[in-house]
């Protein structure tokens, strides 16, 4: 043989059979990787519905595709035809553009009250729920489930309540009988229309407001998705998504005496003049900007 055609012949070969491999072990893996997905999704279910856990902590709804695709979950009750809640995935930007923050969002079924949905996973909150009768896609909780952001700020997103330990007892705090693991930071968008969610609105992780808005704003590609699938009633004039809210930090006031520092530099700004004082901007520890 030519040795000229020797080496692109040998090459070509290689990367059909290389091709013919990974196409039969693709193959081959399906059954297995579908049902790593579907199991992921349940367990990430499971995590967010803790009041609907049996004593093992297993999930006591059923779980049904909505659409075709499965972009859309719909979650049963026993001897109930219709779904209480709804789950879907959304993204969206954060710190790191390259990969996207995706939650897997469940919301209550828009075509039913939502407020006696919302009451097992709002105890102590009740001042948050919805109004009776009110219906609509609310947030009844999420599961970060992909994200490259900052370490130690904005992956922080992802972070679950600590059990307590032996030691926590031994010190006097009693055993935590709740199975719910959110923090703060994730419990407070419960009950809550992704809509009406903004950066005036919610408490943000320090220096992680990239990462907050982009939380959110997966938040709202998930209702979007849902909606594409289930109708969504327009909310109340009364609720906070008619508000028409938005992505604004609002300035902090700061007394004479106490000027601001600056989270990289250290400096302080000048005192305030006799005049009424400028707003302090909130230094975002992400991106070293100002919004």
């Amino acid at each position: 043989m030519n040795p000229t055609l020797r080496l692109p012949l040998t090459l070509a070969i290689v990367a059909g059979a290389s091709a013919l491999i990974l196409a039969v072990a693709y193959n081959l893996t399906r059954n297995a990787r579908e049902w790593q997905n579907k199991n992921a999704s349940v367990n990430a279910l499971a995590a967010i519905l803790f009041a609907d856990l049996d004593d093992e902590g297993n999930l006591v709804l059923e779980v049904k595709p909505k659409d075709a695709e499965g972009t859309v979950l719909a979650l049963f009750r026993r001897g109930r035809n219709e779904p209480v809640y709804f789950a879907a995935v959304g993204a969206g930007s954060g710190y790191n553009p390259s990969v996207p923050i995706r939650a897997l969002v469940v919301f209550t079924n828009p075509a039913l009250e939502a407020r006696p949905l919302l009451e097992p996973y709002m105890e102590g909150r009740e001042n948050a729920l919805p109004a009776a009768g009110e219906k609509g896609a609310f947030l009844v909780g999420f599961r970060v489930v992909a994200s490259e952001e900052t370490p130690g700020l904005g992956e922080k997103i992802r972070d679950t309540r600590p059990a307590r330990t032996w030691a926590d007892i031994a010190r006097g705090r009693p055993p935590d009988p709740s199975p719910d693991d959110a923090t703060p930071f994730q419990s407070q968008f419960r009950g809550r229309d992704p809509q009406a969610v903004a950066l005036a609105n919610v408490d943000v992780i320090t220096g992680a407001t990239v990462t907050t808005r982009g939380l959110m704003t997966a938040f709202r590609d998930a209702r979007r998705v849902l909606g594409e699938v289930v109708p969504i009633p327009e909310a109340n004039s009364g609720s906070d998504a008619a508000t028409g809210a938005t992505d604004v930090i609002p300035p902090k006031t700061t007394s004479d005496s106490a000027p601001v520092p600056d989270a990289e530099t250290s400096a302080t700004d000048a005192a305030p003049t006799e005049t009424a004082p400028d707003p302090v901007l909130v230094p975002d520890v992400e991106t070293g900007a100002t919004d």
